[in-house]
Formats: C-alpha cells, sequence, structure tokens
C-alpha cells in the first residue's frame, strides 16, 4: 500500500528497489495519488530501476509545474512579457452566464506523459487485475463525499484521476464522474488493500505528513505552514495495518511535497527505510519461483512494440470545423506521426489557447498494430485578466492590466491586450492573433496597435490628464501586422510592416521656467522589417537560466517635422524625409555552475546610418539607448545611446535560499560615432572611438506572491546619474517602442 505525499511519493520507488534486488515478489498494490501512480507504472511492468530513471530526468518536475520541454515548446506562439502578477478566468457559458474559472497548472505534461508512458498497458486489458501486479488506485467525489476504488478501463485515466489535487490540478472526468485526488477521503487506504486482496501481511508506505491521531499541543506552530495539507488530506493511521502489517515510513526530514529536483535522496530515504525494516524478515518473504513468474508477466506486457508513431487520431466533444481546425494543426493527410512529432503537434493546440485538452488517450490498436490517440477536447470559453505593476522607491509605480479573449472559426482567434498607467509610464495595446491550421509550414498573422508615453522628468499623477511641460516627454503609436512563424524547434522568425508615429517634447536647455514652451519633433514613417529570435529564460524579470537572442532588421523611411519651442535657436518651422536601415542583435545566457550559482553574459550591438535631425537633442532622443540593468528603461542617459555602439556584461546569481537571490552585474558601452553639439543647437556626427562607459548593480531579490521584491545599488557612469538606490516590489517592465 502506498500512500499520497507529493514528490515525497517518490520514495516508494526506492522501497520497491530493494524488494525486487531481494527477490520479494509484489502480490498487489494499492496507492493514492502520488502511490497511485508509482504504483500504476509498477502494476504495468516498469521497474524500480527504469522508473528512478524517469524520476532522474526530471520529468515529474514538469508534470508538476505544468512546464513544456523545450524540445516540444512552440515558442514561436510565445507573447511579449508583461508587468502581470496574478490572473483570473471568467468563464462564459452558454448563455452567457460569467463564472470565475481559478487559474490552475497547466496539467498538459502530465496527461500526455502518463497517456504516452502507459499506452502499452492498452495493448493487454483493461482490468487491472490482470495487470503485471493487480491494482487498485483511489479517487474522490467531492459531490458525494465518497472515495472510488478504480478497478478497470484504461490504467493512465485511472493514474490521471488519482493525481487530480485540488487547488493544483483542475478534476478528471472518469466513468461519468468529475473527482479529485483519492488522498482527500483516504490517504492511506490499508482498508481498502485488506478489502480487495485479502493478503497475509501487509506493507504500508507512508510519505504523508498528516500522521496525527491526536491533536499535536507541542509542534502544533511549527505545522501551521503545511495546514492546507491537513485540511485536503485524510491522515494516515498506522494502526490500521494490525499486527500482520508493515509500516514503512521513510525520513524524509527537509523535503517537501514540491521537491521533484531531490529524487535521488528520496529514492534513497525509500531503499534505507525498506531495508531497515525487512532485513530480518527477508528469509520468510523471499520467494524465488513467485518472482520469476512476476518477471514473466513483465515480459509479457513488454512484446508489444514501444510507442514510435501514433497511426489514428480521433477527436471528440468539438463543433466539425473545430474539428477541422485541431485535425489539419496535427496530422498531415493519410500520414503516421512520429510520437515526437505528435508531441510537438499536441502543444501547438495546447498553445494555442482556446482548447483544453481533457485527456489525450493513446490505445493500442490490434488492427494496425500500432496506437491510436483519442483527443478529449473542451473549447475554452473564458476572458482571460490579468492584474499587476510595481510600488517604488522612485515614481516608478504603475498598474497593469491584460486581457485576452479568444474564439474559433476555421482559424484560430486570440483578441489580447494591456493597459498601464503610472506616473513615469502609459500605455495602452490591442492585438489579434489569427492563427492557421498548417501542419508543415505553421503561422499566425497578428495586426495591433500600440501608444506608448514616457516622462523623463516630472511625473504626472495617476490618470489625470497631462498638464505641466517636461523635459523630455516621448509618446508614440505603432499600427502593424506581423507574420510569425517557427523555424526549426526554438527559433521564430517575424517578418513585420508598421506604420508609425513619434512625438517628443523638449527643452533644448538644461533650465525650464514655468513660461517656457517646448520643442516638438514629430516623426512619421513605415517601415517593413525582419525579426529572428528565442527565448527560454526561466523568469520574466531577473532571471537565473536560460538563453536569449534576437537579430533585427529594419528599413525605416519617414519625416522628420519640427515645431521650435522658446529654447530654441532655430525659429523656423521645418521638415525633412529620411531613410535608414537599422540592425540590431542580442545574446543573453544564464547557466547553472554548481548548485545554487549561476553565471552568465550579454552581449549587444546596434548598426545603423540613421541621419541626425535637425538639432542635438532630437538627435540623441532618436538614437538607440543600452538598457542593461532593471531601471535603464526609466533613465535618459547620453553616455548610453548611440547611433553604433558594442556593449555586453557578466552576470552572477547566488540562490541564498530557494526564493531568495543576490545578484551581481557589469557590463560596458562603447560607442563608434561621437554626436556633437554645434553652437547654432545643430548636431556633427563622426566616427569617433569614445572612451568605454561603465555601468553596474548589486541586488537583493525575493520572490514574493507578488512577484520580485528587489533593493539594488546602482552605478551608471554618467554625470546625470551616477550612483543609485532602488526598492520595487512587482515588474518593471513596459510594451515595445514602436521602433523597438
Amino acid at each position: 500500500m502506498l500512500s499520497g505525499g507529493g514528490a515525497k511519493g517518490l520514495a516508494h520507488i526506492g522501497v520497491l528497489k530493494y524488494l525486487e534486488e531481494n527477490k520479494v515478489p509484489v502480490n498487489a498494490i494499492v496507492g493514492t495519488s502520488m502511490g497511485g501512480l508509482v504504483g500504476g507504472f509498477y502494476a504495468a511492468g516498469y521497474t524500480p530501476a527504469e522508473m528512478e530513471a524517469i524520476a532522474a530526468s526530471g520529468d515529474f518536475k514538469n508534470w508538476s509545474s505544468g512546464r513544456i520541454d523545450e524540445r516540444f515548446n512552440n515558442y514561436y506562439l510565445r507573447k511579449e512579457e508583461n508587468a502581470s502578477v496574478v490572473g483570473v478566468a471568467f468563464n462564459i457559458d452558454t448563455t452567457l452566464r460569467p463564472s470565475i474559472k481559478p487559474i490552475l497548472v497547466n496539467d498538459a505534461p502530465l496527461n500526455l506523459a502518463i497517456s504516452r508512458y502507459l499506452s502499452m498497458s492498452t495493448a493487454i486489458t483493461k482490468n487491472f487485475d490482470s495487470l503485471v501486479v493487480p491494482f487498485r488506485c483511489l479517487a474522490a467525489d467531492v459531490y458525494s463525499q465518497s472515495k472510488i476504488i478504480l478497478k478497470d478501463g484504461y490504467l493512465s485515466e485511472a493514474l490521471r484521476a488519482t493525481m487530480s489535487v485540488p487547488l493544483f490540478f483542475q478534476p478528471f472526468k472518469i466513468n461519468g464522474r468529475f473527482v479529485y485526488d483519492g488522498g482527500i477521503y483516504d490517504n492511506f487506504p490499508i482498508e481498502v488493500a485488506k478489502k480487495e486482496f485479502k493478503s497475509d501481511l501487509v506493507l504500508g508506505v507512508n510519505v504523508s505528513t498528516k500522521t496525527f491521531t491526536d491533536y499535536p499541543y507541542n509542534n502544533d506552530d511549527a505545522f501551521m505552514s503545511k495546514s492546507l495539507i491537513f485540511m485536503l488530506f485524510a491522515k494516515s493511521d498506522s494502526t490500521l495495518l494490525g499486527e500482520t502489517g508493515v509500516y514503512v515510513q521513510p525520513k524524509l526530514d527537509g523535503v517537501s511535497t514540491m521537491d521533484f529536483h531531490k529524487a535521488d535522496l528520496m529514492i534513497k530515504a525509500g531503499y534505507e527505510e525498506a531495508k531497515r525494516k525487512f532485513e530480518k524478515l527477508l528469509p520468510q518473504i523471499q520467494d524465488t519461483a513467485e518472482f520469476k513468474l512476476l518477471e514473466a508477466r513483465r515480459k509479457r506486457f513488454k512484446q508489444y512494440k514501444e510507442l514510435s508513431k501514433i497511426t489514428g487520431l480521433k477527436i471528440t466533444g468539438l463543433e466539425s470545423h473545430q474539428e477541422r481546425f485541431v485535425y489539419n494543426t496535427i496530422r498531415e493527410r493519410k500520414k503516421d506521426l512520429g510520437i515526437d512529432r505528435f508531441t510537438l503537434r499536441y502543444y501547438r493546440i495546447v498553445q494555442d489557447g482556446n482548447f483544453n485538452i481533457l485527456f489525450p488517450l493513446i490505445k493500442y490498436d490490434s488492427i494496425s498494430q500500432g496506437y491510436t490517440a483519442e483527443l478529449k477536447i473542451a473549447r475554452s470559453r473564458s476572458i482571460d485578466l490579468e492584474l499587476g505593476g510595481n510600488i517604488a522607491t522612485r515614481a516608478l509605480q504603475q498598474l497593469y492590466l491584460g486581457y485576452s479573449y479568444g474564439f474559433i472559426n476555421r482559424l484560430s482567434f486570440n483578441l489580447y491586450g494591456n493597459f498601464y498607467t503610472g506616473r513615469f509610464y502609459h500605455s495602452v495595446q490591442t492585438k489579434l492573433r489569427i492563427i492557421l491550421p498548417l501542419v508543415k509550414q505553421p503561422l499566425y498573422l497578428e495586426p495591433e496597435f500600440t501608444w506608448n508615453q514616457w516622462d523623463f522628468l516630472r511625473m504626472n499623477e495617476i490618470l489625470v490628464k497631462e498638464s505641466v511641460p517636461t523635459y523630455i516627454r516621448q509618446s508614440d503609436l505603432k499600427t502593424g501586422l506581423t507574420l510569425g512563424m517557427p523555424i526549426r524547434s526554438r527559433l521564430r522568425l517575424l517578418a513585420q510592416f508598421a506604420y508609425f508615429e513619434l512625438f517628443d517634447r523638449y527643452n533644448n536647455d538644461i533650465t525650464l521656467a514655468n513660461k517656457d514652451t517646448l520643442d516638438l519633433t514629430t516623426t512619421q514613417g513605415f517601415y517593413p522589417g525582419l525579426t529572428l529570435d528565442m527565448y527560454n529564460m526561466d523568469k520574466k524579470m531577473y532571471p537565473t537560466a536560460g538563453t536569449s537572442f534576437s537579430i533585427s532588421g529594419k528599413y525605416i523611411l519617414a519625416n522628420e517635422m519640427h515645431k521650435p519651442g522658446s529654447s530654441s535657436l532655430l525659429k523656423e518651422n521645418y521638415s525633412k524625409e529620411h531613410q535608414w536601415i537599422k540592425i540590431k542583435v542580442r545574446y543573453e545566457q544564464l547557466v547553472p555552475i554548481i548548485p545554487k550559482f549561476s553565471a552568465g553574459y550579454m552581449a549587444e550591438a546596434v548598426f545603423t546610418n540613421q541621419p541626425t535631425y535637425r538639432n542635438y537633442t532630437s538627435t540623441l532622443i532618436q538614437s538607440s539607448a543600452f538598457t542593461p540593468m532593471q531601471d535603464s528603461k526609466t533613465l535618459f542617459l547620453e553616455n548610453f545611446r548611440g547611433f553604433q555602439y558594442t556593449a555586453g556584461g557578466l552576470k552572477l546569481v547566488y540562490k541564498t535560499l530557494p526564493k531568495l537571490h543576490l545578484r551581481v552585474e557589469g557590463f560596458f558601452f562603447q560607442r563608434y560615432n561621437k554626436l556633437e553639439l554645434l553652437s547654432d543647437q545643430t548636431t556633427n556626427s563622426s566616427f569617433f572611438l569614445e572612451s568605454t562607459k561603465f555601468c553596474g548593480n548589486v541586488n537583493l531579490v525575493y520572490w514574493s506572491p507578488f512577484g520580485p521584491v528587489s533593493l539594488s545599488g546602482l552605478y551608471y557612469d554618467d554625470p546625470k546619474k551616477q550612483y543609485g538606490i532602488l526598492l520595487h516590489i512587482g515588474y518593471i517592465l513596459f510594451n515595445n517602442r514602436a521602433l523597438d
């Protein structure tokens, strides 16, 4: 009997490993939650060594976190990072009544993995008594508040049902009923084991924290952090084993229910505790002949060819035109699909956002002697809202609101956007992603509208119309169309065409009097552009591992219009047409070196033949900025701007605690063109190797439920700002500028 316990359930593998090594046959298994998963794999013919290899590969961690393996992640569908902290989904049913839908862990990786690993079991039996080892697992019917003993059907569906942890995974529908994790009503199903199999000796392995039969008076405060576990799951009562049972509780101090990365430690703990409990009993329970029969049954299960391709595809739960979209996205006409290719396209449907794949049942087809996939899919009918922003010691406070709504016709549509407001930054953005169901070369079209405003000196109060003049205030708008497609598995190619307008208001002098009026330089134009990029950083701000790469090129045609203000020496209105090419390359990588320590670097280069504008300040504003640190985009630093430059730096990250990181970063900036202010406020641009500039920061980051809490000391090699201290809670992220 194997109890539930999250990641701690990996200790069950160690117990089974000890029994196998010592030729102790297991005649039947009952399990719940993680114990059900481990027991189900064993009953389906997997050896403890094979399960140990799966655990060591990190698959269990991916299943529990909802993370998609990088090999199968459809990166080209990724949306730009934003300042969201929390989200909520509002379901819209057929009567148009809204209801709140909790945002849970993505169960798509768990569902596909269980179905793939257990596909061979469908070739032999749907009766759990006929598995390599007779098997039972438990699920919980929360409506009738009763436990359900699963003893037949598809093993993969039964294991998914027993893994439906409340507030973590969505419930699973089996035999016509929605069920949750079996541990809710029986996390230590000894009585089920005795009733179902009437064994002479029952081995009960418990990895759950909840073992009290009485109130823990002396330690109640120490267990408050685990109170949710105590509320959701039934206790593990070892007294139910009776005198003929053997109770095993591996020593798992310091291990939590989510520590899947400690698989080796937990498997070893299970092995050692089983050894301690059974060493003296081995002469009584060893049975070489019976163990050989178990191995023979396991060999019979494995005679069916391993899952390598999908020969058939069935889709249920959708309307006919929606089924066609899914079918055309996954399967090439009359062709079998290799399992890796099927997996990639399965996740393409998952990442589309308009579908909820309830379960991908992969089962053996005796006619084709291959495997078919039956996708049980529900149409996603929800409006997703996101809320976020940040609070800071500087005037960078902002509020973020995002939205997303999808719908299906012959194509897949996703309307999404966001709204930022704060003292420094305001923005409105909306996009419509249109996904085409093309198998060989998937792509999407995405029209968009974005408006941004940045205020670098005087900060407007939230939601108040601008009225106070500023030293530099920028705004832009962009209306464009993007075509996106994957290049191999991790690269994305974006082809863009956009119309843009830039509005720059500024003063030409350091001082600004109330009676002064600002210069206004307006740039209107359009550009075609290409971008090749990839991104797999583990966090959208302050990452500790991953790679980011992009190379982009634009051909820009624009008209510059200048309306002088009171500080301008150039008094006449001015207009001039420009055209230029801009190429930008950026690469960043962070790699774990040793436990708790990561190191990385970033490099960036910009080349452009961009002409100068009418005056020095507008030319400087239109030049490219190097913004490597958390607050760089909120500062206007002349020493870190230019038409042509190379830049780079090093990053060191030390994880002092799982959620507390110390970061040290240092960067250099080398400009290759000199912008010289002339006496009439115009600009002279010439090739000149200026002195290298430096910047850096020391940063302590704590990951809270509300995003990062960061305290940093910063240095910039710039006369306007050299040293600073910044404390912020949340994300300092913005929409892209019109010419980014």
